[in-house]
């Protein structure tokens, strides 16, 4: 998927295609930080490492906005060692709010 342009894995584009289809993406079980029982659909995952936040999206961005991106785009790099880390999710949040 790099050929395309996707900084994704196998694993993480198998998510997300299955997240947005709908379909099974484990077994039924408990999860294991909190012992919430965990469907098919594996979506309670999402809930210990998923915070959204909204940005305008009329006009630059401002600079609590940028601040917080910034600090998102360190954590990521601090986490995969990737140096070009906040320059691809600052693309990816680009494109997915135009």
């Amino acid at each position: 998927m790099s050929a395309l342009g996707l900084r994704m894995d196998d694993g993480e584009v198998r998510v997300a295609v299955g997240l947005c289809l709908g379909v099974s993406l484990c077994q039924p079980h408990h999860c294991h930080q909190c012992g919430t029982k965990v469907d098919h659909l594996g979506l309670h995952g999402l809930s210990h490492h998923f915070v959204p936040f909204a940005i305008e999206t009329s006009g630059v961005f401002g600079y609590e906005a940028v601040s917080l991106l910034e600090d998102i785009g360190r954590q990521i790099r601090a986490e995969t060692g990737e140096p070009q880390s906040f320059q691809f999710f600052l693309q990816g949040v680009s494109v997915a709010i135009q």
